[in-house]
């Protein structure tokens, strides 16, 4: 049987994007899947996945604005922005306060230039930056313009910060962790991080991992 479907899939903690297409390969039986924007491993939310005839909009769907909610822990820093290295770097926080931060956070509202993390996949010479990172070789990277629509703080406490934020295609949310530190002059990871709307898309019509073969069954 062949699907031509688009729609969107929760894609859990410590699987890769790639992980969910597997597995949903495993169950149409298609090999002409692909997905709308990839979520880090140490991530969860929404992936919009594409299959058959339905594969030719992958652009469209990465283009639409995008959710996201997370924790960013304030004074310390891991080489990968995320939890999934250690923490090798300590800066004070005795200068944040949350009027502090409740300013800051307006200076990423619009369109603002980022510097994408140096674990990421942008290829540089063709192969991916996280391929350099790993062997310690570091790429000055150039500044991309993206555009935040909203950002808000949700709350704070004890040095970890809970937000969040609405963006354009591009936006590197471990970037926005470290840059929104740095203007609090410390330093800052990402903790958490959820994808919660895609377009229309959203955490109400998301499709869990496990109950995908039950919907399909029930919707085709």
């Amino acid at each position: 049987m062949h699907y031509n479907l688009v729609f969107p899939i929760w894609k859990p903690v410590n699987w890769s994007s790639f992980d969910v297409v597997k597995k949903i390969r495993s169950i149409i039986k298609m090999k002409k899947i692909g997905h709308a924007g990839t979520l880090d491993p140490f991530a969860e939310g929404i992936l919009v996945i594409c299959t058959g005839k339905k594969t030719s909009e992958v652009e469209k769907y990465m283009n639409l604005k995008k959710e996201y909610k997370g924790i960013i822990q304030l004074g310390c820093r891991t080489a990968t922005l995320d939890p999934e290295s250690k923490i090798n770097e300590y800066k004070s926080t005795k200068q944040i306060n949350e009027k502090k931060i409740l300013e800051i956070k307006n200076d990423f509202i619009g369109k603002i230039k980022q510097i994408p993390p140096q674990f990421s996949a942008i290829k540089y010479k063709g192969v991916p930056m996280y391929k350099y990172a790993r062997q310690n070789i570091r790429i000055e990277l150039k500044s991309r313009e993206v555009e935040i629509y909203d950002f808000k703080i949700d709350k704070y406490n004890n040095n970890t910060v809970e937000f969040t934020i609405s963006c354009s295609r591009g936006t590197y949310i471990r970037s926005i962790a470290r840059d929104f530190a740095l203007k609090l002059d410390t330093l800052g990871y990402l903790t958490k991080l959820q994808r919660t709307r895609i377009g229309d898309f959203n955490i109400n019509n998301v499709i869990n991992i496990e109950n995908f073969e039950e919907w399909l069954f029930i919707n085709h």
